[in-house]
């Protein structure tokens, strides 16, 4: 298990310093921690990164909300990984506790997905197969945007950071 000081993947972030985020941080300290772990590499398409970067912007404030408000825990690390997923990302844009700018923020989001189309789901974010559409391009295009950061959550749980 690593220490508070110990760099973190080499990228310079400590533990501790996200510990501390994920457990109490604003929306805007946790992304910033998580984007340091998503750091664009060489090779990378700019395009793809951009969205994965507009994924935690969207994901996080909806998150910390419901830290703060019903009491996720968000230094869970498996907990928060099943968190940033799509059919949670559906059910928190329409969480009416949630406040409206971070649901909007992640509305948004949502549309810009391919074949993203707001009726075809329930409130709890599961497909109706009646509504005629196709989930299939929109999940696999969120499943893509999360990709890293699922990675990188499940390398920090190997660690033993929780």
């Amino acid at each position: 298990m690593q220490d508070a000081k110990t760099p973190l993947n080499g990228k310079n972030l400590p533990t501790g310093g996200l510990r501390e985020a994920l457990a109490s941080g604003t929306a805007e300290s946790v992304v910033q921690a998580l984007e340091k772990m998503i750091e664009r590499k060489e090779g990378e398409n700019e395009n793809w990164h951009a969205r994965s970067v507009s994924l935690l912007h969207s994901m996080i404030p909806p998150l910390v909300w419901l830290r703060d408000n019903k009491g996720l825990q968000m230094s869970d690390l498996g907990g928060l990984r099943e968190m940033i997923s799509f059919t949670e990302a559906v059910k928190m844009s329409r969480n009416a506790e949630i406040p409206a700018p971070a649901r909007e923020t992640l509305q948004e989001f949502l549309r810009t997905l391919s074949d993203y189309d707001d009726s075809h789901y329930d409130e709890i974010g599961v497909f109706i197969a009646a509504s005629g559409g196709d989930e299939q391009a929109t999940k696999t295009q969120f499943n893509y945007l999360s990709m890293r950061l699922q990675r990188e959550l499940i390398t920090l749980q190997q660690d033993g950071m929780e």
